[in-house]
């Protein structure tokens, strides 16, 4: 189920791959990042607040946070059902952004005759 989430996110990620060029080259980098503000080594309880702002923008955090509580209840919880709807908000709304950047990124990319790239 977490690979629906993840893949929303990743159509959002390869729109802004396509679009800033430059960011292909700092891909793994940028994945580890990520990774990192999503809780994937501590808990994002632990994080400053700034920090913790951008891990809530992350859909991976939520996916990793349910894993924990479902691993710690034993069970599905209310908090957990209520983080996978935010879950579930967050990456609609990557979805929806990363198509009209896909569709953006390619009407640029033919008026600028740049195709290939594509």
């Amino acid at each position: 189920m977490s690979g629906i989430y993840i893949t929303f996110f990743s159509i959002f990620f390869a729109a802004l791959a396509l679009w800033k060029k430059k960011i292909g080259s700092i891909n793994y980098t940028l994945q580890y990042f990520i990774g990192l503000l999503s809780g994937m080594t501590s808990p994002v309880n632990y994080y400053p607040i700034y920090i913790k702002a951008i891990s809530y923008i992350i859909p991976l955090t939520y996916l990793i946070s349910i894993g924990r509580n479902i691993i710690q209840n034993g069970s599905v919880d209310n908090k957990s059902i209520y983080m996978l709807l935010i879950l579930t908000i967050i990456s609609f709304l990557y979805l929806i952004i990363g198509i009209l950047m896909l569709k953006k990124v390619e009407r640029y990319t033919r008026e600028k005759g740049e195709w290939e790239s594509w």
